[in-house]
């Protein structure tokens, strides 16, 4: 059968889905076409197979707990807000709100919170991190294109370069 993190990570796209955003259109699609139409170079900075791997992980009994979590976020309504208040912060260049969604992340301390911090972006992050470094010691004119979330917070990948001694701006 069809694995509880997966189960959960369908419901929670389909909330952005319910709002009009298309996995389609997201941004680093868009510049991931543009870039190969004129023939510049693409290097992932991760593999989705590589994502979908941190997911084994969570036991049996986390995963289903993982799966009640966002049954009960998209029953009460929290899964839309949230996705409203991500999608208005990134369209609005708003830090404010940024910030907050960055502490909601940081002090969330249930299963399910506590993996998308600590895995799903503090781990990636520092993988992420790793790998434009590299990339931008090789070709200083690179262009990283990551979700929203992986720019804020005490351990996001700006964060994380300007630890290595690279200028964020």
């Amino acid at each position: 059968g069809m694995k509880p993190w997966l189960v959960a990570t369908m419901l929670a796209l389909a909330e952005y889905g319910a709002q009009g955003y298309s996995p389609e259109l997201a941004v680093e699609n868009h510049l991931t076409q543009l870039a190969r139409t004129h023939g510049v170079p693409v290097t992932e900075l991760e593999s989705v197979d590589g994502q979908l791997a941190l997911f084994g992980r969570l036991s049996d009994a986390e995963q289903l707990q993982f799966l009640e979590e966002a049954v009960e976020l998209v029953e009460t309504g929290e899964q839309a807000e949230e996705v409203r208040q991500i999608a208005a912060a990134w369209a609005g260049a708003d830090q404010a709100g940024l910030d907050a969604i960055a502490h909601r992340i940081e002090t969330d301390t249930t299963l399910s919170g506590r993996f998308m911090r600590d895995v799903l972006l503090d781990e990636r992050n520092v993988a992420m991190a790793g790998k434009l470094a590299r990339l931008l010691a090789q070709k200083d004119n690179s262009v990283a294109a990551v979700g929203v979330l992986h720019l804020v917070g005490t351990r996001s990948v700006p964060k994380l370069l300007q630890e290595r001694g690279i200028t964020v701006e």
